[in-house]
């Protein structure tokens, strides 16, 4: 049922528990979806109106409806008060014990996660919004003696591997959803509250990773078409019309002095310029924002043989205008692969002798470059699988709200605890 239902990777002690929650809830709602449409079937049938001339001023006397009634009743009350209530008191009430557990802070913000570390001494420092800025997030007295050793990290949680965290979770502005998905952690993060979380992971980011890998096959990549870019025109300039779908393609100049450059848009302050200065014709050309989806898959050069726009390069307006400018006016292009948020899983040498590193980001451009080199079979893994994610709608940059957990061993979440502290007491 979790591959059928498509759940996340499991990396947490409780994630098992979780797991066998929902796969129960979605066979119940499957029988009982099935069982009612049955029901419902058969009573159309069986009181079909064919049959059923007369109307029945008593209905149905058998007590079956009612005992199938109870049935649910009581199966739903058994998974209720033997499954979910029981789980629930295990995350909720169940807590580890502090001094055995890592205690941390996560304050929400539109539209960040901001981490707080207790430091060596294992107590919070100070807090006071009149300190709040930029650099200073959280308000952190550093002058408070708790407060010197607290360490503060953006979108970035670092946790040892099998070890209980308990996260201390609250809001500086609206609700947000803390969700950790590998780990199977949701909660809001609600402003004015302070709310506890815990959890345990049990394997490292690298594990997780690796579970991540697959073989991609660089045939299966976006089917690969020629495009007509828009077409350059001697476009007339009068008021009243609205010329925002257009593009500039030359400077317009009048008596020597530039009045608008190429590739502005003729929005209505650009127009009322030309028709201010008496300009009636201008080159330009249509803007076409299906463009920006696509790559171009092989190299564009100018008429001395240099290269304008290599293969991957995206279509953006600048790069459009560029290639029409030196009368290239139909081009070889694709969809983007959107692999971004994966790496590389092994070391490739290409045929002019460059290197793509494992754990280097997928860029199209490097998709482009493997398949000039006859490669095409690549191993590539999520470059973050391990994230932290808004489950809430907490404003415009809601999808911007993205953070990362590196779930670490005990050996590596120490040097990096000792990386941190150094940065807050220099050496001279």
């Amino acid at each position: 049922m979790r591959e059928f239902l498509n759940l996340p990777l499991d990396a947490s002690a409780h994630g098992l528990q979780i797991d066998e929650m929902i796969s129960l809830i979605h066979w119940v709602m499957f029988i009982l979806t099935f069982g009612w449409g049955l029901f419902f079937a058969y009573t159309l049938y069986k009181f079909r109106s064919s049959k059923n001339t007369i109307a029945s001023y008593t209905g149905v006397t058998s007590k079956t409806s009612t005992w199938l009634e109870v049935g649910m009743v009581v199966f739903e009350a058994i998974l209720l008060i033997g499954f979910a209530i029981p789980l629930w008191a295990d995350r909720v009430v169940g807590f580890p014990k502090k001094d055995e557990s890592l205690i941390v802070r996560v304050v929400a913000e539109q539209f960040a996660w901001n981490i707080h570390y207790p430091g060596k001494d294992g107590e919070f420092g100070k807090t006071d919004i009149t300190l709040v800025t930029p650099d200073n997030p959280l308000g952190i007295d550093r002058n408070d003696e708790s407060a010197k050793d607290d360490i503060i990290t953006n979108n970035q949680l670092n946790i040892p591997i099998n070890k209980p965290i308990i996260v201390y979770l609250s809001s500086k502005d609206v609700i947000h959803g803390f969700a950790l998905p590998v780990l199977r952690v949701k909660h809001d993060a609600i402003p004015g509250t302070i709310i506890p979380v815990w959890f345990k992971a049990t394997k490292t980011t690298k594990e997780i990773q690796e579970q991540t890998v697959q073989t991609f096959d660089l045939t299966n990549m976006p089917i690969e078409k020629n495009i007509n870019l828009p077409e350059v025109v001697d476009l007339k300039i009068s008021q009243g019309k609205n010329y925002k779908n257009y593009i500039l393609m030359e400077n317009v100049s009048k008596d020597g002095v530039d009045l608008l450059y190429s590739g502005m848009i003729l929005d209505n302050d650009n127009v009322t310029a030309l028709i201010s200065n008496n300009v009636s014709t201008v080159k330009a050309r249509k803007i076409d924002n299906t463009l920006q989806t696509l790559l171009t898959i092989v190299d564009y050069k100018d008429v001395s043989g240099n290269i304008i726009l290599p293969k991957g390069s995206s279509l953006i307006d600048d790069m459009v205008s560029m290639l029409l400018q030196n009368n290239i006016t139909k081009v070889q292009a694709r969809h983007k692969a959107r692999l971004d948020q994966f790496i590389f899983w092994e070391d490739y040498n290409l045929s002019d002798g460059v290197i793509i590193s494992k754990g280097t980001t997928v860029t199209d451009l490097n998709l482009e470059q493997l398949k000039s080199s006859n490669i095409n079979l690549i191993s590539i893994a999520l470059a973050t699988p391990t994230e932290i994610a808004c489950a809430q709608l907490c404003g415009l940059g809601h999808y911007r709200m993205r953070g990362y957990v590196n779930i670490q061993t005990e050996d590596e979440y120490n040097l990096w605890m000792a990386e941190r502290e150094a940065e807050l007491n220099p050496v001279e």
